[in-house]
């Protein structure tokens, strides 16, 4: 059995032996001191008795994805992508539960990844390798809308990187797939590209309108198995919906009506009310404003101002003084002190400031709870409507 773990990891760079401390057990453990420190609380890790080598290899492959030593060979053996790009956390857990998906295929099946790939093989032999195998699989998954399109490609994404990391890192002398270009046109110029180019020399223009050649390889959910999707259009809420959705027993926990209204009357995302500082929260009785000021961190950490009406800043300084939360509040700075000093977690609470919003643990609330009221409140709503 494969299994996708979180765990506390030190990525810190430029490591050093220091010293040795001695378990319980009698046992002597090495320390390492880094000089640039770095600790990831949630890092996602593969762990499996019987595929143990692969998981290792996984974490390996996710760690340098992490700290930005991965880079890929193109078709040409040429570096595709430099050192030093990293990726997210939140990223590391998708790629770890593709890997995840396709080791607990090849588990199944007594496939070996590693299998066939130090021999030449031609196009028959090739359907038999573990990665064409998942292949077959995810398309059959895709076929039976069991997963969408987009998932079905992205899992095979992740198995083709690890592969080609695989190859760069010299534990495999073969990829197991195909390379190819592709033409990909650049569309139709607009007009204000043609008002761009008005006296531009003809190399450049012609240059300009040549297609992009791509590269992409066979390891692909081919685009006859995309399904059409009924095209929704976004409506706003209209006054009835509003009151159904407010008339619920869920939502008359004031606290999720707070995280409504954010979204409703100010325009607050998901994440940007689980970022709403309690400095920004003031006592509006002390001004004669009818709305006010509020600054927060937005979408790709932008910073933006909003406004607030003075009814809702009412509600959210009684919401900032209430009890309930300034019982939890000394849990939030229990929480921070138990923070490592140069994790992730650390850092976004030092640059995001006190939550106006936390839970009873006394941590920041999640993004994901703040989505929940919608999909939580349906179940009455259809009660209500049969």
């Amino acid at each position: 059995m494969i299994l996708k773990k979180a765990i506390e990891l030190e990525v810190g760079a430029l490591g050093s032996f220091n010293g040795e401390t001695e378990e319980l057990n009698g046992e002597h453990l090495r320390v390492i001191k880094y000089q640039a420190p770095e600790v990831v609380l949630k890092f996602p890790v593969l762990h499996s008795t019987s595929m143990m080598s692969e998981c290792l290899d996984a974490n390996l492959f996710l760690q340098q994805k992490y700290t930005g030593r991965v880079n890929y060979k193109d078709i040409e053996d040429k570096n595709r992508d430099s050192d030093g790009e990293t990726v997210q956390v939140v990223t590391l857990d998708k790629i770890a539960a593709s890997l995840k998906a396709y080791f607990t295929f090849c588990e199944e099946e007594s496939l070996d990844i590693y299998d066939g790939l130090l021999n030449t093989f031609s196009a028959d032999q090739k359907l038999w390798l573990p990665p064409y195998r998942f292949k077959s699989h995810v398309i059959d998954r895709v076929k039976s809308r069991e997963i969408e399109f987009s998932t079905g490609n992205l899992l095979l994404l992740h198995v083709k990187q690890f592969y080609e990391w695989m190859y760069k890192t010299g534990r495999i002398d073969k990829i197991p797939f195909d390379y190819k270009y592709v033409s990909v046109s650049k569309g139709k110029d607009k007009d204000d590209d043609e008002l761009d180019f008005l006296f531009a020399p003809d190399a450049v223009i012609s240059a300009y309108k040549k297609p992009l050649l791509v590269q992409t390889t066979d390891l692909r959910v081919p685009k006859k198995h995309k399904s059409d999707k009924v095209k929704r259009d976004n409506q706003p809420w209209s006054l009835a919906e509003m009151t159904a959705f407010f008339g619920t027993q869920y939502m008359q926990f004031e606290t999720r009506r707070l995280w409504a209204d954010l979204g409703f009357q100010v325009g607050l995302r998901a994440k940007e009310i689980t970022r709403l500082p309690d400095e920004q929260i003031v006592d509006p009785e002390l001004s004669d404003k009818s709305v006010f000021d509020v600054e927060i961190i937005g979408k790709n950490d932008k910073r933006r101002t909003v406004l607030v009406p003075k009814k809702l800043m009412s509600r959210l300084f009684a919401h900032k003084n209430s009890a309930k939360r300034l019982k939890h509040m000394p849990k939030y700075k229990s929480y921070l002190e138990s923070l490592p000093e140069h994790s992730d977690a650390l850092a976004y609470e030092q640059t995001h400031g006190k939550p106006l919003f936390i839970n009873q643990r006394g941590v920041r609330i999640s993004e994901r709870s703040v989505i929940n009221i919608v999909s939580k409140s349906r179940p009455e709503l259809r009660k209500k409507a049969t």
